[in-house]
């Protein structure tokens, strides 16, 4: 955390107990140069409405003394999702930015849709390929 050199990404697990380790350290983070993104599955069901994923935010920024800087679109079924669950993401995170004032930062696709995606996709897009496999997918 001290060597200014190096960029890193802490995943907290994505609820209040792993927001609660970061808040450990909130003392030895320079607020002027984090960013503490809040991604959101609008698919989730502590995340599916604005109120929702509004208390929820607010419940990791409790546990980790940290502030929200920005949104992540990252909604998502898995192997079934389509581009409407993207696009259901995105008008949830709309809501929850023009309600707290944050901006959306990316919007996480597999790359698959990147050619069909509409031209109104908020923030960057985030392309990914998916390697893990669950359980119920394995041969």
């Amino acid at each position: 955390m001290e060597d200014k050199s190096y960029e890193a990404v802490i995943d907290m697990g994505g609820d209040k107990a792993g927001a609660t380790a970061l808040g450990r350290y909130h003392d030895r983070l320079d607020k002027d140069e984090c960013d503490m993104f809040f991604v959101l599955n609008a698919n989730r069901p502590l995340t599916a409405d604005k109120q929702s994923a509004i208390r929820y935010l607010r419940s990791i920024e409790q546990g980790s003394r940290q502030k929200v800087t920005a949104l992540v679109n990252n909604t998502h079924l898995c192997g079934d999702t389509e581009i409407g669950d993207i696009m259901k993401g995105q008008a949830l995170c709309l809501q929850v930015s023009q309600e707290l004032g944050l901006p959306i930062k990316y919007t996480v696709v597999h790359k698959k849709f990147i050619g069909d995606l509409p031209d109104d996709i908020c923030g960057e897009i985030f392309p990914i390929d998916i390697f893990m496999k669950k359980p119920w997918e394995m041969e």
